[in-house]
């Protein structure tokens, strides 16, 4: 028998970076690949393959992302596996899935009707699927039950300057005219027909009305609320014959913002070195004392790794590797310190506004591995507002005249200066600039002062006397995770509003983070093996609110909690903690301890330990040390989210009312920029403990 070819077009995307609100160049009309649907009988199922299915790749250079719209008007609601995970379930016409992780490779794409187990043999489609590390495919179904076609688009997903959004328009109306999507009378596209997908369109954010015409006559009109450093995309699906009522299915992504990077070389020791982000280089052959080039990179995570130049990264350790978190829109240091087997790398996120007239920004950072205290002098007085500087310390920034300074660096010892480690003479500082200045002992040489240029702020003028406004804090889009905490339940899957959200969940793991509309929305939990509903629910969730929904319970019976992570979004690089406990009100307080680990432990976080006593509880050691940052916690509430040690630690929930061990887990990496999530519950039969820990971002 035949089997339903798979038609894969990939689109170039070329995203337009235009500074103007309103786009001006004519479009260039390319005439882009058609998908011309075959009328083929469904294909007799054939036993699945024997594949492991993985949803999250331990090499994040190999992780892939699948997104699904149901396009297909005369189709049933169907559910979609890719070998027995699936990405797709309940999903009716002119529905869509947010982004389902796997792993790249080959595997075995099979629709079934809503319901039906994917090796029951009733199949709608099927295909052989190829994945690549990196990819993140819209899948899109068009067709009718008994000829469904599949297409597969990559998403747009590459970063957006502040008050930007992208849109992307895919025609899925088989046999209908050629679209032309316009925005205020003026083309934004070429003609498309059916199976193409227009060139990205970079847009204000704001909200406006797109209108798909026909022969230059408006036929369509969607009005859109476009959100800053979003991605959009607009499959036109429905009927050929009645294009005013096409139905527009919206799916968008969260894109990374932009963040401008450099690296500073301030360690003496290791001679001229290369920085790579994530395997990209960042600065080659950089000398001490010397700054990169500022490059826009995507605001994101990133591993920093540093090599002596030229060598041959896979055949040699890096002198120092660490994380960095480099957040959208701001101007980011990377400034590399200390002696040979000292290496740490200190970020510097600078105050890139204007200066008020007549003055200059400058930070000072001490480099100097022994003098772990200084401070700093000027000709007339001590700068007090500079502080002490420590060494290895975040730069301490201060807005000092545009005039000729002199600057005296002094030890610190008990409090009071013992030594002069650093003079600098004759520093001319000019208006509406910035200046690094690295302290590195240097008392006969020039100091190392690196400068750019800011600019001045008129507005300041008549202002001396008064605080300057504050930046405004950037909106934070309304977000949504699960986690599965059902105490021997089966792997869940969660739709909000009958949309997939999180799909094949499993105890002790959580969901990735997903964009929502705010406002009443309904949610239900169901289980993967037979659809079972186990828990419907209705919530509001607020604007620019971030959530958490812990799933828990015991077996079919699920409880959820709902949290609100607004204390968990930071700017800083501190390793976060949170303590959720999910027992009954009244029945067991918790707090957390940590003792000091030697390495750290592979694989899942569940609990690794719980005492053998017959109240499953043991006195706590020498050595385990209360978490002071993080709060007590009695049932069904969480803590604070607070500090946590940097490197490895044991964790350890004690039982507040007799200060006895309850719990501990083994090996928890404290990284620069890591949060956890640490959940317990005490079993309903005993007073043992049990729980895990989740780590966002996963590491």
């Amino acid at each position: 028998m035949r089997r339903i070819c798979l038609f894969a077009f990939l689109m170039i995307f070329a995203a337009a970076c235009a500074s103007t609100p309103e786009p001006t160049a004519t479009p260039t009309e390319t005439p882009l690949p058609t998908l011309t649907p075959t009328a083929t009988l469904p294909p007799e199922p054939t036993p699945l393959p024997s594949v492991q299915e993985l949803t999250r790749a331990t090499d994040p250079s190999q992780q892939a992302f699948l997104s699904v719209v149901h396009a297909a008007a005369g189709a049933p609601i169907f559910d979609i596996y890719v070998e027995r995970l699936a990405i797709a379930a309940n999903l009716n016409f002119g529905g869509s899935t947010q982004p389902s992780g796997i792993v790249a490779g080959d595997y075995f794409l099979r629709v079934v009707p809503n319901g039906v187990r994917p090796d029951a043999g009733e199949v709608l489609y099927e295909t052989q699927l190829s994945l690549e590390g990196g990819d993140s495919l819209l899948l899109l179904f068009t067709g009718s039950v008994d000829n469904l076609s599949m297409a597969y688009f990559p998403q747009p997903l590459d970063p957006l300057e502040a008050n930007q959004s992208r849109v992307t328009v895919i025609h899925a109306i088989p046999d209908g005219p050629p679209l032309t999507m316009q925005q205020n009378g003026a083309d934004l596209t070429v003609p498309m027909s059916f199976g193409n997908a227009a060139f990205p369109v970079v847009l204000p954010a704001g909200e406006t009305t797109l209108d798909f015409a026909v022969d230059g006559v408006n036929r369509l009109s969607y009005p859109i609320n476009l959100r800053e450093q979003f991605s959009y995309v607009l499959v036109i699906a429905g009927d050929a014959a009645s294009i005013e009522n096409a139905t527009i299915i919206q799916t968008r992504n969260s894109v990374p913002g932009l963040v401008q990077i450099r690296a500073v070389h301030a360690s003496p020791d290791i001679g001229p070195v290369d920085i790579f982000l994530n395997d990209e280089p960042l600065a080659t052959n950089l000398e001490y004392t010397r700054a990169s080039d500022r490059q826009p990179r995507a605001a994101q995570v990133y591993q920093v790794d540093v090599f002596a130049p030229g060598v041959d990264r896979r055949a040699v350790e890096p002198l120092l590797r660490s994380q960095v978190i480099a957040n959208s829109g701001e101007s980011l240091s990377i400034i590399l310190i200390g002696s040979t087997q000292r290496l740490q790398l200190l970020p510097y996120r600078e105050d890139t506004s204007p200066t008020v007239p007549d003055e200059a920004r400058i930070a000072f950072i001490n480099t100097i591995e022994q003098a772990p205290r200084v401070r700093i002098d000027l000709q007339y007085r001590v700068l007090m507002e500079a502080g002490e500087l420590g060494y290895g310390q975040p730069p301490s920034v201060v807005d000092l005249p545009a005039i000729v300074h002199r600057f005296s660096i002094l030890e610190v010892e008990n409090g009071s200066p013992s030594e002069l480690v650093e003079l600098a003479e004759d520093v001319q500082l000019e208006a509406g600039r910035s200046y690094l200045y690295l302290i590195t002992g240097r008392i006969n040489d020039p100091p190392v002062i690196l400068s750019e240029n800011l600019g001045i702020n008129e507005a300041f003028i008549d202002t001396e006397d008064s605080d300057a406004p504050l930046t405004p804090t950037p909106e934070i889009p309304t977000s949504i995770r699960f986690i599965n905490a059902v105490n021997g339940g089966l792997p869940l899957d969660v739709l909000v509003d009958g949309q997939s959200f999180a799909s094949n969940l499993t105890y002790g793991q959580s969901s990735t983070v997903s964009m929502i509309g705010s406002g009443d929305h309904t949610l239900e939990v169901r289980q993967v093996n037979n659809g079972q509903s186990v828990l419907s629910f209705d919530t509001p969730l607020e604007v620019s609110t971030p959530y958490t929904v812990v799933l828990f319970g015991f077996g079919t019976e699920v409880e959820y909690l709902l949290l609100d992570d607004s204390e968990r979004i930071t700017e800083g690089d501190a390793p976060l903690v949170r303590l959720i406990n999910l027992t009954t009100f009244g029945e067991f307080t918790a707090a957390l301890a940590e003792s000091r680990a030697e390495t750290v432990t592979d694989g899942p976080t569940i609990f690794s330990e719980s005492p053998g006593s017959e109240n499953f509880r043991r006195s706590m050691a020498f050595g385990v040390d209360r978490l002071r940052t993080v709060t007590e916690v009695e049932g069904r509430v969480s803590s604070n989210v607070g500090l946590a040690p940097l490197g490895p630690h044991d964790l350890h929930i004690i039982d507040v009312g007799i200060n006895m061990i309850a719990a501990s887990i083994r090996g928890v990496d404290f990284s620069p920029g890591a949060y956890y999530d640490v959940l317990i519950y005490q079993n309903r039969d005993s007073a043992q403990v049990e729980g895990f820990a989740v780590r966002y971002p996963a590491g």
